[in-house]
């Protein structure tokens, strides 16, 4: 918008910026007010990178309100993303053997996370309760959108639904200790014939380890997902050992499992292979993108607020 909170003064001609400025101001001059005030909010998007907070002192009274209101015929958007400079990002530099061979290095851009002043580093957590349910939701991890729109995690398999399928359970671990399976590396292994096999990519998940490889699985009923660290990958044996957390292996068919619990891999460079995907690497300290066109200083904003949008008490 084109308020200004230093030299604007609450008027059409000379709106402030925020709407914390107006909330302030509307403080100062309520008491005077005959039959309350109405804060019109101008057309446009409206960063919020901090909650928005409201309690009792900040209300009117009976026949005295204080009203927040988009200007009649005019879109309104509160977004608690921000947008990031399209000199934040660069091409690719990193090792080409890390990324997907469907992709070349000027596809994917970088964004170091000291830019974004953002406090993620070292490592990722070794197990994360996705209490979203989303299909490429993943817990306490930014939001990139795409001019408005949310992008997704890069995965494999892409597009949900698709899934692997665990072979059997080797070791079920526990919260404690860490579990191992077998995965399905042929079609003919298949329980669901739209499920997908690993396909050869385990080489490079192995390799990737140390910068945290995910899988995201239903490891024990059709309705709890949950994200593990891999922890090793044995392409020999064609075993996967995650990181303690929870007992994989449906629980109706214990200790092997059924033999068809569904997972795929979250939030890996390796992985991304379309436009719009997206991951963060704790260790290099970056976000990887695949920008669907050019980025500019407008189109692609990233959201790292955990608090909500607005906070009313009162």
């Amino acid at each position: 918008t084109t308020g200004n909170d230093v030299t604007g003064t609450g008027t059409i001609d000379k709106p402030f910026a925020t709407l914390l400025k107006a909330k302030t101001y509307v403080n100062t001059i309520k008491a005077s007010s005959s039959n309350g005030v109405t804060i019109w909010v101008r057309g446009g998007t409206y960063s919020m990178p901090t909650s928005f907070s409201i309690s009792s002192t900040d209300g009117g009274s009976i026949g005295k309100p204080i009203i927040y209101r988009a200007y009649t015929n005019e879109n309104v958007i509160l977004s608690g993303a921000k947008p990031v400079n399209a000199s934040n990002w660069i091409n690719y530099t990193g090792s080409t053997s890390r990324l997907n061979p469907a992709v070349t290095a000027s596809q994917i851009k970088e964004c170091s996370l000291s830019n974004l002043g953002m406090a993620i580093s070292g490592s990722m957590p070794n197990k994360i309760d996705d209490v979203n349910n989303g299909y490429y939701q993943f817990t306490n991890l930014p939001g990139v959108y795409w001019n408005g729109y949310r992008q997704k995690l890069a995965r494999f398999p892409n597009d949900y639904p698709n899934y692997m399928e665990v072979k059997q359970v080797v070791d079920g671990g526990s919260s404690t200790l860490s579990s191992i399976f077998k995965y399905k590396t042929a079609t003919s292994e298949l329980y669901d014939t739209k499920m997908n096999m690993i396909s050869g990519r385990e080489a490079a998940w192995a390799a990737a380890i140390p910068n945290g490889v995910f899988l995201k699985g239903y490891w024990r009923v059709n309705w709890q997902i949950t994200t593990l660290r891999v922890s090793a990958i044995d392409v020999t044996q064609k075993t996967i050992t995650l990181s303690p957390g929870v007992t994989i292996g449906n629980k109706y068919n214990l200790p092997l499992g059924s033999g068809h619990e569904p997972y795929y891999v979250v939030n890996l460079l390796e992985e991304i292979d379309q436009p719009g995907e997206w991951c963060i690497d704790a260790l290099d300290r970056k976000i990887y993108y695949y920008a669907p066109d050019v980025i500019t200083n407008s189109n692609l904003s990233i959201s790292d607020n955990k608090n909500p949008l607005f906070d009313i008490n009162g």
